[in-house]
């Protein structure tokens, strides 16, 4: 058992990234997915992206397994990312360049012990509050 008092390193910045199909919820943008970042990002992981659902998956499989074999951190905090809204609170997929929604972070947390949910909700949606 761990010493309690024991210090934690935890990295207080990740971000999901999702591609899009299946029950993640997340989408990018045709811009977003030419961009040289998403490009170096899926070279680095080697992800295949022809299947974007199981791209989506294995990315989050690919931090907590990251996370859960580091010697340098303890845990991670894992990021949503919000869209961008209409001024009538609906979400807008063409400006949005990258949507990972609260509930698919919740449901890759849950995966590890080690990942810590961090929501993101855009004040100008219909529903911020409840979210």
């Amino acid at each position: 058992m761990s010493d309690p008092t024991e210090k934690k390193r935890i990295d207080i910045h990740v971000h999901l990234a999702g591609m899009g199909g299946g029950e993640s919820g997340c989408f990018m943008s045709p811009k977003m997915s030419r961009s040289l970042t998403y490009f170096a990002l899926k070279q680095a992981l080697r992800i295949d992206t022809r299947d974007p659902a199981a791209a989506t998956r294995t990315f989050a499989k690919r931090i907590a397994d990251a996370i859960e074999g580091s010697t340098e951190l303890d845990y991670a905090c894992v990021f949503a990312m919000d869209g961008v809204y209409s001024d009538a609170g609906d979400l807008l997929p063409n400006p949005t360049h990258m949507y990972v929604p609260n509930s698919w972070v919740f449901e890759v947390c849950r995966q590890s012990k080690q990942l810590l949910p961090v929501i993101s909700v855009n004040p100008m949606r219909k529903d911020a509050i409840e979210e």
